[in-house]
């Protein structure tokens, strides 16, 4: 064999996109490719940077996705030879919107949702900030996949079997977050790459610009942490409490004029519950958490 590899070895064996040097292109080199991207151990070369863009990301496995499901089928969407790696395209035309939907404080989790109405998904990824992840649950049907993430905020999905995320009109769940500390002002920090139906990448709208600080309120209170969600509300406010030790609890929601409306007792160490707000009028309210003898006063905006 007198050709280079991807190395420039003349008759060398080096094989791009053979990660795990086994001079096969399959599963296992996705995998080793997800790994290194989650690990943030990751060297992009002549053999491992598939799209050329001196990064390894989902697009890098996507390329690697279509090498092994469509190598002889020659003449599929935009490259003539599935395996002849290069620069990676952006199809203006393709929009997927990210945003952030449910947040669970009881069960320690927060929904992604995704908008896209222009094309269909094979793989994406993203980094969630100020937030320390435990677990990702994918949330679309006929898409079987197991999120990959690291604990500081890497979150990257995609089919090693050339599953499709189908067009959504609307937003949908996408993954779920479960974390084990979350901060007021979490958001997707970052959208690394979004690849489509035909391994091009798409322009990809982050829609969490004002993150959770509008509507998630964390304090600490000697120690106690204690959270609220959402603020402002319409119907239902919820409130989380963690405590060192098990304490007395009085929470109270007053208006400005003093009147209490709602007020609780407690004597535990952990506290998940749920207040009905619906009744209430727009304006402005003080929710009052007492534990044993000290006192934390938040305001709660109703807002319908």
């Amino acid at each position: 064999n007198a050709q280079y590899d991807c190395n420039g070895v003349c008759g060398g064996e080096s094989i791009t996109g053979d990660i795990n040097l086994d001079t096969f292109l399959d599963v296992a080199d996705m995998e080793a490719y997800s790994l290194d991207i989650i690990a943030d151990d990751w060297n992009a070369n002549t053999c491992s940077d598939l799209d050329g863009d001196g990064e390894i990301t989902v697009t890098d496995i996507a390329f690697l996705v279509n090498c092994i499901e469509n190598e002889d089928d020659v003449t599929r969407d935009n490259q003539t030879e599935p395996c002849e790696f290069g620069m990676s395209i952006t199809n203006p035309n393709d929009t997927v919107q990210f945003s952030i939907g449910d947040v669970n404080l009881e069960e320690g989790y927060v929904d992604i949702h995704i908008l896209n109405p222009d094309n269909e998904i094979l793989g994406y990824q993203f980094i969630m900030g100020n937030i320390s992840i435990t677990s990702v649950e994918n949330l679309i049907d006929n898409y079987p996949i197991t999120p990959s993430f690291s604990n500081n905020g890497m979150v990257l999905g995609i089919s090693y079997e050339d599953s499709l995320i189908i067009k959504n009109y609307d937003p949908v769940p996408l993954c779920r977050i479960y974390y084990s500390s979350i901060s007021e002002n979490t958001c997707i920090e970052t959208i690394i790459d979004v690849v489509n139906e035909n391994y091009e990448n798409v322009i990809a709208i982050n829609n969490t610009e004002s993150c959770i600080p509008n509507t998630i309120s964390i304090d600490n209170l000697n120690g106690n942490i204690f959270s609220m969600y959402p603020n402002p509300a319409m119907d239902f406010i919820d409130l989380k409490l963690e405590l060192d030790n098990f304490s007395d609890i009085n929470i109270s929601i007053s208006n400005m004029l003093g009147q209490i409306l709602i007020m609780e007792e407690f004597y535990v160490k952990e506290l998940y519950t749920q207040f009905n707000v619906e009744d209430y009028s727009n304006g402005l309210y003080l929710i009052k958490v007492k534990i044993n003898n000290a006192i934390l006063t938040k305001q709660l905006i109703i807002e319908k």
